[in-house]
């Protein structure tokens, strides 16, 4: 066993790695604070705002914080054309001479160019680096103006934190069994082993029914995650507030999950939603 240095000890000496071990332990999975993309329009370029990313590396080489102070703006290639489509991941990429056996100690913003095809595949993220955006190019154009960018950034932060939110602005009303969007979908991009908490609370419902239940679902597509059941009593057709909550461990990737809800026969129903007690989705993260 080797006992590493302890940090900031007095007179101690230790290689940068012993410090990323410290940036690995508090954001192991990476993350930004900032560096949000935008496409700038009329033009093949995507702006990179600024703010600090968290980049794992490879092996056991730790994490590396990667820091700007200013808008950086990086140039994508020609679009395909017409007919053939194309991915491009915009990463902050590490270069560090102890990792990847080149002669850089810095970081670039850089661009993964996708192959082009009727149906591109998304590219891989390459080693030491962290991926903040992702644009759909459509073949034949001649600028970004109407490319997709998705934000595929992580929130930096410690573990409890929220990481995405959505409230309604008005009561969710449905009609019977069948299952009803509530219009309150949350997307994000998870990194690998990213543990969340799924979280729907509301402060009160209705019925046009002085008996009966409705049911309030957390879904990732056509799967359900977590149901509540709320039974109505037999005063003024109310429902006092609830919480459905589960607790999942998605895979790497994109994730959208939703919120629906429906009763247990022909009725109206109500998830009401007021300034003071507010309908909402809140995922948060609980680290890995």
């Amino acid at each position: 066993m080797t006992r590493l240095a302890p940090l900031w000890q007095q007179g101690n000496n230790y290689p940068a790695a012993v410090d990323r071990g410290l940036i690995s332990a508090l954001f192991p999975s990476g993350g930004s604070s900032g560096h949000a993309c935008a496409i700038s329009s009329g033009t093949m370029n995507v702006t990179v705002a600024l703010g600090l990313t968290a980049v794992p590396l490879t092996g056991t080489n730790g994490v590396e914080l990667c820091r700007s102070d200013a808008t950086e703006t990086v140039t994508l290639q020609t679009a395909p054309a017409g007919g053939q489509n194309r991915y491009d991941l915009i990463c902050v990429q590490v270069r560090d001479a102890a990792v990847d056996a080149g002669s850089n100690n810095d970081w670039i913003v850089s661009v993964v160019t996708g192959t082009a095809a009727a149906s591109p595949a998304i590219p891989a993220v390459p080693n030491n680096a962290f991926c903040i955006a992702q644009v759909y190019v459509p073949g034949g154009v001649i600028n970004l103006n109407t490319a997709t960018l998705t934000d595929r950034r992580w929130q930096l932060g410690l573990p409890g934190q929220r990481v995405a939110s959505v409230v309604r602005p008005s009561n969710f009303g449905f009609t019977g069994t069948g299952d009803t969007d509530a219009g309150m979908p949350l997307t994000l991009y998870v990194p690998a082993g990213r543990k969340l908490r799924l979280e729907v609370t509301w402060g009160s419902g209705n019925s046009s029914v002085a008996t009966g239940q409705f049911f309030v679902k957390i879904k990732e597509g056509a799967t359900k995650l977590q149901e509540y059941r709320n039974p109505f009593g037999n005063v003024a057709f109310f429902a006092p507030g609830g919480c459905c909550a589960c607790n999942v461990s998605p895979s790497a990737g994109a994730h959208t999950y939703s919120v629906t809800g429906n009763g247990d026969g022909s009725n109206n129903y109500n998830v009401n939603s007021t300034v003071d007690q507010p309908f909402s989705f809140d995922i948060f993260d609980l680290g890995i």
